[in-house]
């Protein structure tokens, strides 16, 4: 099945295996914007349209149940649904620029491989790999919950500043 011609619905052209590749030339996945596809990984592209995909990209489900979303099931988007065309991944909290599993009702996002970091356990680890990811993302809600209420605490005191105005004074001690 690896070596087979497919169709991805992030593009118009049928995508064929590739094995080899140009010495020096830039070959990215568009998918998870992999810096270097190498030639021991499986993928597949088109040519005319310098479009490649790792074979595992290629077959990566159009929607999936994760388990650090368990509300909705988030749908795989080849263009980011934000302005800036960019997204923080809610699992790694690091920028992204390419497919995104995303669940439009809580504006929640997952890089294409770490959505998939899950389901490439095999099943023996699936349980602890699960609970320390919701751990994980339990801990990064917590996180993102106290933020917002330290901002709120500071915007209060900055509005308490302004209203105060000019008549508080603060007194520095020198030593």
């Amino acid at each position: 099945m690896k070596n087979q011609n497919k169709q991805h619905f992030s593009h118009h052209h049928i995508l064929i295996p590739l094995n080899e590749f140009e010495e020096g030339k830039d070959i990215k996945c568009k998918a998870c914007d992999d810096d270097q596809i190498s030639g021991s990984e499986p993928c597949h592209g088109c040519l005319p349209c310098s479009f490649y995909l790792h074979s595992s990209c290629v077959d990566a489900p159009r929607s999936l149940q994760h388990p650090s979303h368990p509300s909705h099931p988030l749908t795989l988007l080849p263009i980011s649904t934000y302005s800036t065309r960019s997204f923080t991944c809610d699992a790694c909290r690091l920028q992204g620029k390419a497919y995104s599993y995303t669940c439009a009702h809580c504006e929640f996002d997952l890089h294409v491989k770490c959505a998939l970091l899950h389901a490439n356990k095999s099943s023996n680890d699936q349980g602890k790999v699960e609970s320390d990811q919701n751990a994980i993302f339990e801990a990064e809600r917590e996180l993102r919950e106290q933020r917002i209420a330290h901002q709120i605490v500071l915007d209060a005191l900055d509005s308490a500043s302004e209203y105060v105005g000019s008549s508080y004074t603060k007194r520095y001690y020198y030593y």
